[in-house]
């Protein structure tokens, strides 16, 4: 990104086209996985009960939305 000087470009670790936010975004799911997987290793299932993250089923549920809006549209 030319419009970058070198000391910023030295920080930069994502490429221009991605939304501000994406390291943030990511760094929020692997801190829930690691905290579910930490749980399951302590046997804590009362924290398991009320916990969320996305799993298989909400990966599912997005596809199937995103392919009812392409229809639509």
């Amino acid at each position: 990104m030319p419009y970058l000087s070198p000391n910023a470009l030295a920080d930069d670790r994502i490429g221009g086209g991605h939304p501000e936010g994406l390291f943030e975004a990511w760094a929020n799911l692997y801190r829930r996985y690691a905290q579910a997987i930490d749980a399951t290793d302590r046997d804590d299932r009362a924290f398991l009960q009320d916990f969320w993250y996305p799993d298989v089923e909400a990966g599912a549920a997005r596809r199937l939305l995103g392919r009812a809006v392409r229809q639509i549209g």
